[in-house]
């Protein structure tokens, strides 16, 4: 019809993965990558094979919490670039971020060091 503009919808080419791809099984491989790997058999060896399963288990439940968690904050808002460090400290404030932000940067430094 006359008088009416014609408009573009412009699409987003950002590939956005989700909280499942993007976030949860990201944070899974990491964690389970490093304690299935390096350290399984000095579990087994120092507590048999009964106590590694229980040890194994406990620390995947808890894996898995943290990987929801991560979920869950980086699908409340609109995070920005800027990795990990920065969805921490601006969904739980500069104090708890910094805090994470040192731990999480020793943790990556002795990853390397593995």
């Amino acid at each position: 019809p006359q008088g009416e503009k014609a408009t573009e919808v412009v699409q987003d080419t950002f590939v956005k993965f989700g909280w499942i791809k993007g976030v949860l099984v990201r944070c899974l491989l990491n964690i389970w990558g490093v304690m299935l790997f390096l350290r399984l058999s000095w579990v087994v060896g120092q507590a048999g094979i009964g106590e590694g399963v229980i040890i194994i288990a406990l620390a995947c439940i808890v894996t898995t919490i943290t990987g929801l968690s991560m979920s869950a904050i980086s699908t409340n808002g609109n995070i920005k670039g800027g990795g990990t460090y920065y969805m921490i400290s601006r969904s739980l404030g500069p104090d708890f971020g910094a805090s994470i932000g040192v731990i999480f940067a020793v943790a990556n430094a002795v990853a390397v060091a593995m």
